[in-house]
């Protein structure tokens, strides 16, 4: 019997694989096919989006012309991330916070694929408002309806609503009332 630790590596790589979840990953791709009027590709999650053509046509479909020229799948390693470097600038424009992106690397080399499904769910997000009314716990729900940021958009989205800011201002007489409840001490 090995007394050997595992390594750093099998470790990462088992943190990875337990922070997927193989029903977004497929409810993500059923989206980008409804988004695209076809039938996605099949195979292993990561392999279909990996050259960044899909991603990019999506992207074509949400925001027209924002990616001119998409490199086939087939082609080199650098117009792969290529492909993918345009995706993520064109998702950053349409809405998606830079910390919801993902790095080319995580994709192409299999390295972060959950930061890769994070980033396609807030492209998601971008897209519309209405959510499930049911929702009891964070389920991705596929409906059609009107969007927020791109009203000009009419296809199906994924995701829920992002929070929206709510500030609430008190006036001085309400904060005066507050000094004198009692409070929790120990």
């Amino acid at each position: 019997m090995s007394t050997a630790a595992p390594s750093l590596q099998y470790e990462v790589t088992k943190k990875m694989l337990a922070k997927r979840d193989a029903n977004v990953e497929m409810q993500i791709l059923s989206w980008i096919g409804q988004v695209l009027g076809e039938k996605v590709p099949t195979g292993p999650y990561e392999d279909v989006l990996s050259d960044g053509t899909l991603l990019c046509r999506v992207m074509n479909k949400l925001k027209p012309g924002s990616i001119p020229k998409i490199n086939e799948s087939g082609s080199t390693h650098f117009k792969l991330v290529e492909n993918l470097s345009n995706f993520l600038r064109q998702a950053q424009k349409f809405g998606v916070e830079e910390h919801d992106l993902f790095q080319t690397t995580d994709l192409i080399d299999k390295r972060n694929i959950p930061a890769v499904t994070n980033c396609i769910l807030a492209v998601g997000r971008a897209v519309c408002t209405e959510r499930c009314k049911n929702v009891y716990r964070l389920v991705i729900v596929i409906f059609l309806s009107q969007c927020y940021l791109h009203p000009e958009y009419k296809g199906p989205y994924l995701g829920p609503k992002p929070a929206e800011q709510n500030i609430r201002e008190f006036t001085d007489d309400q904060i005066n009332a507050s000094k004198s409840m009692a409070t929790w001490s120990r």
